[in-house]
């Protein structure tokens, strides 16, 4: 039996990829071990490709 569900992606849509790079450095990134490290990485990719939507990066 397959289960149908409507999937909301309006918030997926509009989310870019900058606002889920700085989520995660919010959430996530402060506490590894290679913070500063990693930060440093994803503020790179936040000026390159971060205008773009996030659900596009992965298509």
């Amino acid at each position: 039996m397959s289960r149908r569900r409507l999937v909301d992606t309006l918030k997926a849509e509009s989310t870019t990829l900058a606002d889920a790079l700085s989520r995660y450095l919010r959430e996530e990134a402060v506490h590894k071990k290679g913070a500063f490290q990693e930060t440093a990485q994803i503020k790179i990719w936040e000026l390159s490709i971060g205008r773009d939507a996030a659900f596009q990066v992965t298509r």
